[in-house]
């Protein structure tokens, strides 16, 4: 009987010691995944600001290279946020559907937007100067009795102000990114920044950047990569749905189907010679350019 009952505690001690092995490692399990997910975050965060910090804040981004004086202090606008109007209507043109080859970062890919805020100013018609002219007026009734008048004349107006500036927004980047499964990382990030049209006229703004870190993302980075420096590349990539270049009008693209067909434009202007992926798995990727940028599978 004592017997059974020592094999019995045994038993339950064994189960209570497999319980709490379980939780700790749920524990610990969730803990890594957590830090993972913060550190993930902090890098796509650091990489947006980073990227920001070279649109508005070089010669090579938006930044306006000049300086002005505000109540006799000179700001130089580079340091300032101060973007330039027409680089910003440049970007805007060209760059639709890819970030610009000098603010290029390719680890994640990124769409910008830059809105200005809308004014809408109304004022009242305000006297500036006046004249007073006295007199006196007397009348008499059972006695004589007098008193001062005094007039006052407006001797000049300002004029009513109406001003309406509406808001006016450009944007350029990717127009896409990855999605579900395949997508790792994403967030929005905006500034407060300044657009320069000229020395009279400088509009307060919003600058918005949209930065993702997915699998469509690395695999599009890694082409254009190879393609824009004519460097070998092999690098082990994951795909979680069908992945296949599409050209049109002379462009390419790099596509994923995730329902929908989700595509990503290439700066590679050569031709691309890729097969495609057709099942989501782990792959060992060579790219190759000269002439034009081959994928090996």
């Amino acid at each position: 009987m004592k017997a059974q009952t020592s094999f019995l505690m045994k038993g339950i001690y064994l189960i209570i010691v497999l319980i709490i092995i379980a939780i700790a490692t749920y524990f610990v399990t969730q803990l890594n995944y957590l830090l993972s997910s913060q550190m993930r975050e902090f890098k796509l965060r650091k990489n947006a600001l980073n990227i920001i910090d070279k649109l508005v804040g070089y010669e090579k981004g938006l930044a306006f290279k000049d300086s002005i004086t505000i109540q006799e202090k000179t700001l130089k606008l580079g340091q300032n946020r101060v973007i330039d109007l027409k680089k910003l209507e440049n970007f805007s043109n060209n760059f639709q559907e890819y970030e610009p080859d000098d603010v290029r970062d390719f680890n994640f890919r990124y769409r910008i937007k830059i809105e200005t805020q809308p004014i809408d100013l109304k004022t009242k018609d305000v006297a500036f100067g006046t004249k007073r002219e006295c007199r006196q007026v007397c009348y008499q009734s059972y006695v004589l009795k007098c008193y001062t008048v005094c007039d006052v004349y407006v001797e000049d107006r300002s004029n009513k102000i109406d001003v309406n500036i509406p808001s006016e927004s450009w944007s350029f980047g990717v127009n896409e990114f990855s999605k579900e499964n395949a997508l790792t990382e994403r967030m929005s990030i905006s500034i407060p920044v300044i657009v320069y049209y000229n020395k009279s006229k400088l509009m307060p703004a919003m600058l918005w950047i949209d930065i993702a870190d997915g699998e469509l993302e690395r695999f599009s980075n890694l082409i254009d990569r190879s393609c824009l420096n004519n460097e070998k590349i092999t690098s082990d990539l994951s795909f979680s749905y069908p992945t296949y270049k599409k050209v049109l009008e002379g462009k390419n693209y790099l596509c994923m189907d995730i329902e929908q067909s989700v595509c990503q434009r290439l700066s590679c202007k050569k031709q691309i010679m890729f097969e495609g992926i057709i099942k989501s798995g782990n792959y060992r990727i060579a790219i190759e350019s000269d002439q034009t940028t081959r994928v090996i599978i």
